[in-house]
Order: structure tokens, then C-alpha cells, then sequence
């Protein structure tokens, strides 16, 4: 459930006591007794400055709203329990009354408040440490007036007026922060029961008040019974609602009143009005205020507060809240001249004072749970009430922010900058002195069209459709803003290649994509196999076999690796069951390719992506290997995101491949903008109607010559059913200001009940599932009815259906339209609505799959369930080191660190370490296993401490740091060995192994991998001993034992035959296939190799099926077959190509130009190696000593061939070439 413990009720909108009477059918007495209480909360402003600056205006002010209704829902109680009533809320201020009290409840009810306050006295700062805050309470005590005034229309509002009221406002004037004031009317009545420690004197009112510390106790009488227990029909207690949200608790949705959006507020200072002495006083504010709510009214906006106070009164209105428009300032500031000119027509009212200010607000319900009120609080909200105390009689004076707004339409005089409380510069401010000479009177008020401004975008993407219908691959990354026709131009581009014969693949990023694998693949790869979601597992199963037969019998195989990118689990097969992570990576993305490669061998492809800068790893990954391999493909990669440097696609070794391109998306020009304001015209009215020049031009100004946004407005214009013909008519248009504020106003003209469901939807995301949202928030009233609020969505243009989801789903048209609906939900709500869609789909995915684990990490990491959160950040971050998506785990695992308890911290520590050394940063990894290894050592966890020295040595190691290493090794092994862990040491001494290898001691190498495989052996650990045998017949092959290595080799072969691990078995074979080539037997090795070539191109791992090419090519040449050595050499640089390995690649020409000597082409030999020197050049990275020897021979060999030309103009035109036409250059045999 999402409500909270304040749950809204009608009743909580009334003071208690006349809840009471109205429950008993009577008339509270018009003149009575008792006492006022006065509690203003203090410190406010300082939290209020250091959560903005912070945490930003949004979050800022919800995390604000969260501590006050803490506040409030403590001083309420306190006020019911001594049996008084919350007349009114004044900001972060109530006026209480305490009828026929002496002031002994009233003073005790201010005490409990005060020692209520220590448990906000030290509340967190976002800046750090904290900030505290406090309270100020007064008490009077006397006669006063009651009544209530106002048009049932819109809202009662309950009055207290008289001396009292007048008097307690002075006392609180000289309260201090933690104190409790009382005026001498409430101290003799007290008397001895009253501990005083301080008397204070206001001269100008000549008045005495007095700091209370204690009262003897007395009987308080009974506090008021719970509201829900007074069973009240809603017509007798809706006309104490404000009338707009009247509707809003016809829902029982409360919680929705909690809303971020910007506002306008004035508020009016009124004097003249004598309520003690004047008995119609009552008459004269009612008079008064109904005709506010009317004007006020008229302009579609809200009275939220009536004040009357001792040196005048006043009244608070807002404009934008809870309905907004996009010209709430203008309608503010026509409010404030008709207030002066209602105040000049009621004799007895002075002239009025008015502040008016314009921000983002915090909007909605806040109090206690027996007491709320309809707010519209912020730090503009304040300030208005500041220039109201500024303004002279008769003054209207206006924030610089809100005079922005409104200096088209009315004439307002800008003065000398003012100081105000809560600031801390001096402000600008203007005085609105009347609507400007050239306004008038506020009035009260799929594509269709062609594309408009991206002629040389689409010619671009014609000519690379072209290209690509040639059999040429393109990948084009489309960049702009939000609103600037990134789909529009893609929409266009699918018409386009449509008409061309391309077939269509399309995805999306969906915002919790950014750690959730594959999202953006789903429909893309489930609209290539034809699936539709609705087959079962079997046929399903079937299905997919089928298709991967008729690309190649062997690639039916791996079909369980297709789960993630289709989004259903697929179970694994003996094959797929002994892939580790990295090989299903591996095995899954070389699939894919040559999915893709079929298919555009039968007609050209489109592949399009959008929202890529939401794209995840692994996404990205799958992405860069797509693009890698289209080179000769007839594909066409189009992928559309805003700008950001985080997110860029493209390594920048692939920016040089002539087949990538980048198109970024500016404003149109002034006369694309009138283009597309026309004929939008067009589309929404008379096709015969011409707009004024004026209109056109305000349009294009005002929205920055966005089309998105020039096409809303145009819609809005529709909507307000404005005549755009019209002079008069269009100089009372106030266009919106903002793409934002113009959604906004568009939700808010749907009815409640859509505008709820649009709301929640947008925290499942910009796709989702209508049985998500009763299934989340059934409070919305069941299926029923939010399927009518869904078709009002769609109606309203702002969803549609999705047509390939068998589930019924929808879309946000743009992505604007999802994140204007979720920004406008505050933090605190959303935090609720993430963890209720969290909780439903925990509990339809017992057992979740990593992409469920991403999306339940995603939806309890924007709640406050910090044990949820707990959970499945470990589970998420776990499933995603094993997937090898290293960046998610990392960002799991970091966290997940601050929720959990020292003790459990360190394995977690030890894990994010481990996946940021597989990304490749050697300095955060060793940060984490340092922090691991000191709380290891704090806690006396020994086995984590071993392995904490393990994983540093054998980081370093992988470094390349081996004295650095050894340390840590040795440290490693004796730990262990204190432990008597066999497993620990066989690790350490596995990993010494290889150090020792790697710095050419190969005596200590062999040495240690027996001792490693001896332990293994006994642990019968079979995969390791395999292991350890391999990596030691390379090192006695090293060391010259040729027979000893193939007896190794062997062994290791049948170990991993015996385990049918199909990866190392194309391992083993690899390794024995070379080490018979060293021992002269090449048939044999040739043999072993294309056996190793068979198992590895059923597994699919590319880089091996290369690295295996590349071994026959070399045996190919040792036995001068050099046709067959020519033919691996192209297989295995098409591949490599296709991955982007640029060493790899560098290595290829090398040997292309070993294969072009000894078929004696000296011209193509020296070219090639010229192109390999230049890429080593390129990427950093040497020739190595080892092979240095080779090259030489095989120049020496073209140049015993070369009869004609320079042989060094030669391999310098080779390094001239460019990347991509020396590998054409390379995959041409006849050159």
C-alpha cells in the first residue's frame, strides 16, 4: 500500500471543535472564551537554503515538506490531546484555540510542543552535520469572536478575532527559540501554578509577557476522540474544502495532493476592519473575502488562507496550484489590480498591501493526522508574504522572477533592490503599476504533418541507405536535445529504407535500463525470430531451433544464450551448461552476428535504438560489436540520444571507421519554424486561415524554435480555443514559458483519475504494463476504471497502445510527456510508488532472472526500503559480476556498501574490487581490497584477510608489477597455510606460477603449478588440474621438452573431454595442435587445430575461433600450403574486425605479409608490413623482441624477390594507408 500513516480524510480538513458541533448539528457560540496559542516552528529558513542548495528546489523542498509534516504531526497531537482546535496554518505557523481554558491547556499543550521539539533539534544537513530546529509558543487567554465566512462554492474558513488573537501575536513577537510566553492576563489567572524566569515589556503596546518553565498539572480534560470516528455526510463537511480538490478526496487519493510545480502567490494585507468593537464586522469580512474567492475564481485559481492578525489582516492566494496554467503570473498580477479596485469600492477598507512571487513549490496536503490543510509552500511563497510587509497602502510589489513573466502584459516599474528577511543579498523588486498600453484584459480562459527543417539530415541518411543497399554497413548516431526531432527524423528514416526494402528492428532504453541487461534488445531480437510471448517455453523452444537450423546446423547448439536478449529463461543444454560468463558473452554475441548476417544476406536491415544515452554495459557492448561487424554487411545501425560524453557509443578506435557518422540536431531556422507553425495551423483549423506575422513570431521566439515544442503550443493554442485571427485575441495569448510547465498544464486540464494513472505509470516506466498499475496501487479503483483512464490518455495524445506486447502495454508518446509526469510527483511519493511496483514484481518472479534482479535494484534504490535495497543490490550486483557486466556490479556493490555492517561489508568490498580490476581500474580495485584487508583485520576475519593479500598479488601481477606481487603472494600463502586452507594455497601457488612464467623463471613455474596440481588433485578438483597441466606443457614446451609437453597437453585433453567442457576441450587442443607443430609432426598439429576450430565455431567464442585461425595459418605456412594459409588469414581477420582488435589486427598483416613472401609478392609483403608498423604506432604497441626475429627473415625473403622499386617507399606507402583500406588492401589475394 502506498498511503501513508497520514492518511487524508474529509474530516481532517475542519477544526476539532467545529467538527464537533457540525457531527451534533450545532452552532458554535459567536462570542466565547478561552485561549489562543500561537506556534510558529523556527530554523525553517536555514534548512529550507541549505536543502535547496544542495539537493536542488525540487528535492530540496519535498525533503523540507518531510521533515515539517514530522513537526506538525507532533505539535497536532499535543493540541488534540489537551483538547484544542488548529483554527489555521499560517506557513510553518498554527493558530490554536482552546475554548473556556484558564490557559492551563493551552500552556500545557506549548510545553509538551517544546519537548516535543529535542527530536528535531539536530536534523541532518544535506551540506553535512546538522541543522536544528526549534519553536516559538505564545499563550493569551480572553474573549473572542467566532464565525465563519466565505462562499460555500468554494471554501468556509473558520475566524477567531478579538483581543487575544491581537495579544498573542505581540507575545510571540519577543518568544525565543524554546520558549513559552504568556500575556498578564494569562498570569494572574495562573497565578502560583506558573514557574516564571523572565518578565519582557513591549513599550509601544505597553504590555508585559512572561517565559513560562513549568505548570503545576491539572486536569486537562479528555482529548478529542478519533476524526473517524465522527460519521459526517460529505455535503456537510465538503464546503470546508478548497473547491478544487474536492474532487481529489472523492478519490481517496490523498496522497497525490503532494505535488512539485511551479506557482505564483500573492499575498494581500487588508486594515480597516474593527472586529472587537465593530459588530458587523463578521458581515463586512464576509463581504470582503466572497468577493476575493470570486475574482480570484474567475481566473481559475485558489484563496488557500484568511489570517486576521492585530495590525492588519491578510489573505494568501496561489496561482498554479493545484491546477495550473501557462500564464498563472499574468492572472496573478490581473488578480492584485482588481483586488485595489475592489478595496476602492468597499468603504470600509483601506487601501491593500500585495507581495507577489513566482518559483517551484511545494504543493499538497501537510499537518497532522487529525489536522491537515491544502498548502502551497516555498521559498517564492515566503517571499511574497515579505514584499507584502514591504508594500506601502495601495503598493503591489513583485519579485524580479515573477515580473519575467508578466512585463509584456502589464507596466511594472523596477526599484532600488530591498533586504528582506531569509535573504541574504538584497533583491530586486518592481512595482506593477497597471496593464502595459499595447495589452488588453486577461481573457479567462502520430505525425500528420510533413517533416519541416532536416533536408540535408535526410539526404545524408538517403545516401548512406544507398551505400548500405550496395552492401556497405553504416552506423549513425543521431544527437540533440530533448525536443528537437531525433524521432521524427527517425520516423522518416524508416519510411525511407522502408521504401528501399529494408526490414525493421526496433528498441528503446527505458530509464532503469542504465543497469538492466540487454532492455533496449528485447524487441529487436524477439521481432527477428517472430515471437510474440504468448507460445509456450516448448514451441517457443522449437521455434528458435528452427530459425538458428536454417542459418547453420551448428548454431542450434547455443540456443539457450538467447534467454537474455528475448527476455525469458531458457534452460541450458550440455553445451551452454559448461560456458562460464565470459564465454556466454562471447559465444551469445558471435550468434548474433551471424543471425544478422544471414538475414541481411536476404534483404537490406535497419536496426534503430533509441534513448541510447540510457543505454546499460553490456547493451552498449552488444551494440559496438554489432557496429564492428556490418563493415560489409547490408545493415544500417541508427541509434538516437542527447548529448553526453558518458554515453558515447563509438571507442575511439572505431571513430576512424570511414562507416560511422554523427548527425547533431539544432533549432530550426526562423522560416523552418514558421514552415512548421503553419502547417500545423493547418492540421488544427481552417486550412483558410492565415496567422498574423505576430502570432508566428511569438511562437518561434518563445519556444526556441523547438518543433516539438512548437507543435504543443499549437496544440494548447487549439485546446484554449483561441481565435488566432483575432488582434485583440492574440495579444491576450500568454504563450507557456517552458516545454515543461506546457505539459504540465496539459495534465492538469485531464480529469483526476487520468492524471493520477499517467502518474503512476511514469514510475514503472516510459513503457508499462496497465496490470502493473492496479497491481501497484489498486487505490486507484481496479481495472476498470484505470482502463478508462488509459483510453483517456490515448485520446488525449499523450500514450498509446503498445502493438507488439501481448500483455496490454502502453508508451508515452515522448519521452517529455514521462518525465514531466514523474518530476511533478515529489521524491517522497515516488520513493512510495517505486517500492509498491517493486514489492508486486517480487512477488511475480519468485525466482527472478538478472534482468528482474536489475529492475527490483532499480525501483527499491528510489524507495526508502533500505532492506529491500540491502538485498537486491547484492543479489543484482552478484548476478551481474557473473554475467561479466563489471560497470553494473561496480555500481551495485557501491551501493550496496553504505547499508551494510562492517561485517558484512567486506566480502562486498572484495567483490567490487574484483569487477573494477576486470574493468581495468587498477586504483579503485586496490582501494576496495586495501579497505577489505583493513576491516578484516579489525574484525580477526582471517580467511578474508588471506584472501584480501591473494586477490592484491595477483591484481598486481595482472599488472604487470611483479616484484610489487611477490610480497603479497608470500603473505598470501602463509595465511592460508595458518589456516590449513589446501584450496587458498593451491590458489596462491597457481597464480605464483604463472608470475614466475611471466618473468621467464620457468624452472620455479613448473615447480609451482606441480605443487598447485598436487593439491588439486587431492581436492579432486578436476577442471583446475586440466588447468595447471596445460599451462605446464606450455612451459616445458618453452623450456625445449617437446615430449614432455605433448604428454601434458594430452593428459590435460582427456581430463576436459572427460568433463565435456567444450571450451577447454577447443583449448586443450589448441595448445596440443602447437606444441606437435613444434615438435615438427604438422599434419598432427593440423589435425588437432581444425578439430579445435570445429568445437570452438560451435561454441562461438570469436576471439578463439581467430586465435585457433591464426595457429593453422602458421602450421598452414611451416608446411608452404600457402593458399590454405591465406584462406585462414582472411577467416581470421574478418573476425577480428568484426571484434576491433587493433593488436590482433597488427599481428594479421604481419603475418599476411610472412604468406605474401613466401609466395614471393614483395610488393604486397612490404606493403603489409609498413601497415602493421603504422597501427602499431597507432595503438601502442611494440613489435615484440620475441617475434622480431621472424619479420626480419621475412623481409629479408621480399627482398630477395623485389626486382623493381624502393623497398622503403614501399612499406611507407603501407603505413600511409588508412585503417580501412588497409584492410581491404590485406583481404584483396590478388594484390
Amino acid at each position: 500500500m502506498v498511503y501513508s500513516q497520514m492518511k487524508e480524510s474529509y474530516n481532517a480538513y475542519v477544526p476539532r471543535d467545529r467538527l464537533a458541533a457540525l457531527a451534533e448539528g450545532k452552532e458554535l457560540p459567536s462570542h466565547t472564551s478561552g485561549s489562543v496559542l500561537f506556534a510558529d516552528i523556527s530554523g525553517f529558513t536555514q534548512l529550507t537554503e541549505a536543502f535547496e542548495a544542495y539537493l536542488g528546489a525540487r528535492n530540496g523542498g519535498e525533503e523540507l515538506a518531510r521533515v515539517l509534516n514530522q513537526v506538525y504531526a507532533m505539535l497536532i497531537g499535543e493540541v488534540d490531546r489537551t483538547r484544542g482546535s488548529v483554527i489555521g496554518f499560517a506557513g510553518d505557523a498554527i493558530t490554536c484555540w482552546f475554548d473556556r481554558d484558564d490557559g492551563s491547556r493551552a500552556v500545557a499543550a506549548a510545553l509538551a510542543m517544546q519537548k516535543g521539539m529535542s527530536q528535531f533539534s539536530a536534523v541532518p544537513s544535506p551540506a553535512g552535520g546538522t541543522l536544528g530546529l526549534g519553536l516559538k509558543a505564545a499563550v493569551s487567554t480572553g474573549s473572542v469572536r467566532r464565525f465563519v465566512v466565505g462562499d460555500g462554492a468554494f471554501q468556509l474558513v473558520d475566524i477567531i478575532a478579538g483581543d487575544p488573537v491581537y495579544r498573542v501575536a505581540v507575545v510571540e513577537h519577543y518568544a525565543q527559540r524554546g520558549e513559552v510566553l504568556i500575556d498578564s492576563q494569562t498570569r494572574e489567572i495562573l497565578g502560583s501554578r506558573a514557574t516564571l524566569s523572565e518578565e519582557r515589556y513591549d513599550e509601544q503596546e505597553n504590555m508585559r509577557v512572561y517565559v513560562i518553565e513549568s505548570l503545576e498539572a491539572s486536569d486537562l480534560g479528555e482529548p478529542w476522540p478519533d476524526i473517524e470516528s465522527l460519521d459526517l455526510p460529505r455535503p456537510v463537511v465538503t464546503p470546508w474544502h478548497i473547491s478544487a480538490i474536492r474532487d481529489r478526496l472523492a478519490t481517496g487519493l490523498g496522497e497525490f495532493f503532494t505535488e512539485l510545480r511551479p506557482a505564483t502567490a500573492m499575498f494581500v494585507k487588508f486594515e480597516g476592519i474593527d472586529f472587537e468593537e465593530d459588530p458587523a464586522a463578521d458581515h463586512k469580512l464576509h463581504t470582503f473575502f466572497s468577493k476575493v474567492q470570486h475574482i480570484v475564481n474567475d481566473y481559475e485559481s485558489i484563496v488557500h488562507q484568511l489570517t486576521i492578525g492585530d495590525k492588519g489582516s491578510f489573505l494568501y492566494a496561489a496561482f498554479g496550484a493545484p491546477v495550473s496554467h501557462e500564464d498563472d503570473t499574468r492572472r496573478a498580477l490581473a488578480v492584485a489590480l482588481k483586488l485595489q479596485e475592489l478595496a476602492d469600492t468597499l468603504d470600509f477598507l483601506a487601501p491593500l498591501k500585495i507581495g507577489i512571487g513566482r518559483g517551484t513549490t511545494r504543493t499538497g496536503a501537510y499537518g497532522g493526522p487529525g489536522r491537515r490543510t491544502y498548502g502551497v509552500l516555498g521559498d517564492q511563497v515566503n517571499l511574497a508574504a515579505r514584499l507584502m510587509g514591504k508594500a506601502q497602502a495601495g503598493e503591489i510589489l513583485v519579485s524580479d522572477e515573477a515580473a519575467t513573466e508578466g512585463q509584456k502584459a502589464f507596466k511594472l516599474q523596477v526599484l532600488d533592490p530591498i533586504r528582506v528577511k531569509g535573504k541574504t543579498h538584497p533583491i530586486t523588486v518592481h512595482r506593477l503599476e497597471g496593464v502595459a498600453d499595447d495589452a488588453r484584459h486577461l481573457g479567462h480562459s502520430s505525425y500528420n504533418i510533413p517533416i519541416v527543417g532536416r533536408q540535408a539530415e535526410l539526404e545524408r541518411l538517403d545516401d548512406l541507405s544507398q551505400k548500405v543497399v550496395q552492401g556497405f554497413g553504416q552506423a549513425v548516431s543521431i544527437v540533440s536535445e530533448v525536443g528537437l526531432g531525433k524521432t521524427r527524423l527517425i520516423e522518416e528514416a524508416i519510411q525511407n529504407a522502408s521504401d528501399k526494402g529494408f526490414r525493421l528492428f526496433h528498441g528503446e532504453c527505458q530509464t532503469f535500463g542504465a543497469n538492466t541487461s540487454y532492455t533496449p534488445w528485447w524487441r529487436v531480437w524477439r521481432e527477428y525470430f517472430g515471437l510474440r510471448g504468448n507460445e509456450p517455453l516448448k514451441e517457443t523452444e522449437a521455434l528458435l531451433e528452427t530459425r538458428l537450423k536454417q542459418i547453420d546446423e551448428n548454431l542450434a547448439a547455443r540456443l539457450p544464450l538467447l534467454g537474455p536478449v528475448l527476455n525469458f529463461s531458457i534452460p541450458d543444454n550440455q553445451l551452454t551448461s559448461t560456458f562460464d560468463a565470459k564465454v556466454r558473452r562471447a559465444s551469445l554475441e558471435s550468434l548474433l552476428v551471424e543471425c544478422l548476417r544471414s538475414e541481411a544476406e536476404q534483404q537490406p536491415l535497419l536496426i534503430v535504438l533509441e534513448n541510447v544515452h540510457a543505454i546499460d554495459a553490456i547493451s552498449r557492448d552488444l551494440l559496438r560489436t554489432l557496429i564492428q561487424a556490418i563493415a560489409r554487411l547490408p545493415i544500417l545501425i541508427l541509434i538516437a540520444r542527447r548529448p553526453s560524453s558518458a554515453t558515447e557509443i563509438l571507442s575511439p578506435s572505431e571513430v576512424d571507421l570511414d562507416y560511422t557518422h554523427e548527425l547533431t540536431l539544432g533549432e530550426l531556422s526562423n522560416a523552418e519554424a514558421a514552415e512548421l507553425i503553419k502547417l500545423k495551423s493547418k492540421q488544427l483549423f481552417d486550412p483558410q486561415i492565415v496567422l498574423p506575422e505576430k502570432l508566428i513570431s511569438s511562437i518561434s521566439n518563445r519556444t526556441g524554435k523547438n518543433p516539438f515544442f512548437i507543435e504543443e503550443v499549437m496544440n494548447w493554442i487549439h485546446h484554449e480555443q483561441i481565435n488566432v485571427e483575432s488582434d485583440q485575441a492574440l495579444d491576450s495569448v500568454e504563450l507557456p514559458v517552458s516545454l515543461y510547465s506546457l505539459v504540465l498544464s496539459r495534465m492538469d486540464q485531464l480529469d483526476e483519475n487520468a492524471r493520477i494513472t499517467m502518474k503512476v505509470a511514469s514510475v514503472i516506466g516510459r513503457v508499462f504494463r496497465a496490470a502493473l498499475i492496479w497491481g501497484a496501487y489498486p487505490e486507484l479503483g481496479g481495472e476498470p476504471k484505470i482502463l478508462s483512464a488509459l483510453d483517456t490518455l490515448t485520446e488525449s495524445d499523450f500514450t498509446e497502445k503498445e502493438k507488439d506486447n501481448l500483455e496490454l502495454a502502453y508508451l508515452f508518446k515522448h519521452v517529455v510527456m514521462h518525465e514531466v509526469a514523474y518530476e511533478s510527483l515529489p521524491k517522497e511519493l515516488r520513493s512510495k510508488l517505486h517500492e509498491s511496483i517493486g514489492l508486486v514484481v517480487e512477488a511475480s518472479f519468485p525466482q527472478p532472472t538478472r534482468q528482474i534482479l536489475d529492475l527490483l535494484a532499480f525501483h527499491f534504490s528510489r524507495s526508502r526500503n533500505l532492506a529491500k535495497q540491502r538485498k537486491y543490490f547484492l543479489l543484482a550486483g552478484d548476478a551481474a559480476r557473473l554475467a561479466y557486466a563489471d560497470t553494473a556490479a561496480a555500481r551495485y556493490y557501491q551501493a550496496a556498501l553504505p547499508l551494510l555492517e562492517e561485517f558484512d561489508q567486506v566480502p562486498v568490498l572484495q567483490n567490487l574490487g574484483l569487477v573494477l580490476e576486470l574493468s581495468g581500474d587498477w586504483e579503485g580495485a586496490t582501494k576496495n581490497y586495501q579497505a577489505a584487508l583493513s576491516l578484516s583485520k579489525k574484525l580477526n576475519r582471517k580467511m578474508n584477510e588471506a584472501n584480501c593479500y591473494l586477490r592484491i598479488g595477483d591484481m598486481l601481477r595482472k599488472k604487470g608489477s611483479f616484484d610489487e606481487a611477490r610480497p603479497w603472494l608470500k603473505q598470501a600463502q602463509e595465511s592460508f597455510e595458518a589456516l590449513s586452507d589446501e584450496n587458498g594455497i593451491g590458489q596462491v601457488l597457481h597464480s605464483a606460477g604463472t608470475l614466475a612464467a611471466q618473468t621467464g623463471d620457468y624452472d620455479k613455474a613448473r615447480k609451482l603449478y606441480t605443487r598447485s596440481m598436487e593439491i588439486r588433485r587431492r581436492l579432486g578438483d578436476e577442471s583446475n588440474v586440466a588447468s595447471l597441466l596445460s599451462n605446464t606443457g606450455i612451459i616445458v614446451r618453452y623450456q625445449g621438452d617437446l615430449n614432455q609437453a605433448l604428454i601434458l597437453q594430452e593428459e590435460s585433453l582427456s581430463i576436459r573431454r572427460g568433463l565435456k567442457d567444450a571450451w577447454a576441450i577447443g583449448n586443450s587442443l589448441n595448445n596440443l595442435g602447437m606444441a606437435k607443430r613444434y615438435k615438427g609432426d604438422l599434419a598432427g598439429a593440423r589435425n588437432d587445430l581444425e578439430e579445435a576450430l570445429k568445437i570452438l565455431q560451435k561454441v562461438g567464442d570469436r576471439s578463439e575461433i581467430a586465435n585457433t585461425l591464426n595457429s593453422l595459418a602458421e602450421v598452414a605456412l611451416d608446411q608452404k600450403d600457402t593458399d590454405a594459409c591465406e584462406n585462414f588469414l582472411l577467416e581470421s581477420l574478418k573476425l577480428t574486425r568484426e571484434i576491433g582488435n587493433l593488436r590482433a589486427i597488427a599481428f594479421l598483416f604481419e603475418a599476411f605479409a610472412s604468406n605474401a613472401a613466401l609466395r614471393q609478392r614483395p610488393v604486397r609483403c612490404l606493403k603489409l608490413f609498413g601497415a602493421a608498423q603504422a597501427l602499431r604506432e597507432t595503438i601502442g604497441a611494440p613489435l615484440p623482441a620475441a617475434d622480431q626475429t621472424r619479420i626480419e627473415k621475412t623481409i629479408d625473403l621480399a627482398l630477395v624477390s623485389l626486382r623493381d622499386g624502393n623497398p622503403f617507399g614501399i612499406i611507407e606507402e603501407g603505413s600511409a594507408l588508412p585503417l580501412a583500406k588497409a584492410l581491404d588492401f590485406a583481404t584483396s589475394y590478388e594484390n
